[in-house]
């Protein structure tokens, strides 16, 4: 019996030469065989296995099929677009593409014979001479594996047209829609060089929060709807997955001399964005105050809520005049006036300055356009009684006059509505003992007069009066007001209203 401390040293010492063993670089091989087809070793990278092999946990395949078999493992990857080929062949970047994309395609088939028409293939596109497909290299190994080119994936693996291969364009095209409504994306995959169609790749469409998922069909399309919730330009993020590559992950050996090797299955996801326009539905319209006067501007102020904040011109119309008790509408017949405003966020705009010279009841109507984020809004406003404001003046016809003799004032009136029959009132206020002591009281009221004023204007004369005292008078006129007129009056001891009895 081996005494215990004996024994742990001659453990130990097993444990150590196995270490060592494994870790001397070409005792072991570090791409081990995985899929495909074992061969007789014949001192180059190509001997002893056709096929799929493993590093790292990844299934890669060599690429310098002339070179050593023992790599002493391998050095960190890289993406590579361009190749330096070690066979005869010029590695252009054409080839690099059709074989990224045989590898990332294919690579990690379980198939012996794919796996075999993979390396055949790469040997073909990156090294060429006795390795191309009718090589002398090639059918050497065909032929110890027996039967791989009579198997359909050799064939459809070794004949992949060059229009499959890589850089893929992602198209996204959107169809708007109304708040409310169904939006429409529709994503397109092919190649960069020649626009081939490219299916059977899983598309991810983020919208609104929500992710839509489909597959590209046999045109590389795939469409999908969603609910249009938001107002404004929605981004669009697609992912189309597990794409193939354009590009080589190339992994160098550590022994100088042994062969690269290319990892298999590497896809990456490609990723496009597009906005997609959502309308809102707007509404516009324009409040005003119950009466104004044609002397102001026409009031109001235009309204929007609802909608979604870009820029906009907004054109209000009048609409007018109407008859107080007649229905105003808001035709095009019954324009007078037309404006524009600015507008954007929902709130409220003031109408531009308006003004009209003939009184009558008045109307506005909106519109406001529509643009890619908001349909089309208006209607009629609420109704605004617009009165005239006549000027009126009043004066003695002549001055001073004997005290007995007949007395006429002229009363005169204009800014009237053509329809206008009203009548003023002209009151005559004294004596007084100056001209600054004239008060239009009706204490000192004197005599009055009415006169009946038409439109557009009027001048008339009133009825005679006499006044039998001496001393200084004041005419003052009043008009009443009417549905389309303001109640006007003269000023009291305004220049050209008095009268001097002498």
């Amino acid at each position: 019996m081996t005494p215990p401390r004996r024994t742990a040293l001659v453990v130990a010492a097993l444990l150590a030469a196995v270490s060592l063993v494994a870790l001397t670089p070409g005792q072991a091989a570090a791409d081990g065989p995985r899929t495909g087809y074992r061969l007789r070793a014949d001192g180059t990278a190509a001997g002893g296995w056709f096929g799929s092999r493993t590093a790292s946990h990844r299934a890669v395949y060599r690429i310098d099929p002339a070179a050593r078999p023992r790599t002493g493992g391998f050095r960190d990857g890289h993406w590579a677009s361009t190749l330096r080929g070690s066979g005869p062949v010029t590695v252009d970047r054409s080839r690099v593409r059709r074989a990224a994309w045989l590898v990332a395609k294919y690579g990690t088939y379980d198939s012996d014979a794919q796996a075999a028409a993979v390396e055949a293939a790469l040997d073909h596109l990156l090294h060429g001479g006795r390795y191309r497909l009718t090589g002398r290299g090639t059918e050497r190994r065909l032929r110890q594996t027996g039967r791989a080119t009579r198997s359909s994936g050799w064939r459809a693996t070794c004949s992949t047209p060059r229009e499959l291969a890589g850089p893929y364009r992602v198209r996204v095209t959107t169809t708007g829609a109304v708040l409310g409504g169904s939006v429409q994306v529709q994503v397109r995959v092919t190649t960069q060089s020649t626009g081939q169609p490219v299916a059977h790749l899983p598309v991810r469409i983020g919208f609104d929060g929500r992710t839509l998922a489909g597959t590209t069909d046999a045109d590389g399309t795939v469409v999908e709807t969603a609910a249009a919730r938001v107002a404004g330009p929605r981004p669009v993020v697609v992912q189309v997955q597990r794409v193939p590559s354009d590009r080589l992950f190339v992994r160098r050996p550590v022994r100088p001399g042994g062969s690269r090797v290319v990892v298999a299955g590497r896809k990456i996801v490609l990723t496009a964005r597009s906005r997609v326009a959502v309308q809102a539905t707007p509404r516009a319209w324009v409040t005003t105050p119950d009466q104004r006067t044609t002397s102001s501007p026409v009031p109001g102020v235009t309204h929007l809520a609802d909608g979604y904040a870009s820029p906009r011109v907004a054109t209000l119309r009048l609409h007018g005049p109407f008859a107080p008790g007649e229905q105003p509408t808001c035709d095009t017949a019954s324009e007078v006036a037309r404006v524009t405003e600015q507008v954007a966020a929902d709130g409220s705009y003031p109408v531009p300055e308006t003004r009209v010279d003939v009184a009558g009841v008045y109307r506005w109507s909106v519109r406001v356009p529509a643009d890619a984020y908001n349909v089309a809004a208006g209607g009629c406003g609420q109704s605004v009684l617009l009165k005239a404001v006549p000027t009126l003046s009043v004066r003695p016809t002549k001055t001073p006059v004997a005290r007995g003799q007949a007395v006429f004032a002229r009363v005169a009136a204009a800014g009237l509505p053509p329809t206008f029959s009203r009548d003023a009132i002209a009151r005559l206020y004294g004596p007084f003992a100056s001209r600054d002591a004239v008060r239009c009281t009706t204490a000192k009221q004197a005599r009055w007069r009415s006169v009946t004023l038409t439109g557009p204007s009027s001048s008339v004369r009133t009825d005679s009066v006499s006044l039998g005292q001496k001393g200084f008078y004041g005419w003052r006129a009043v008009l009443p007001g009417t549905p389309l007129t303001t109640k006007v009056s003269t000023r009291c001891g305004a220049s050209g209203t008095i009268l001097r009895i002498q």
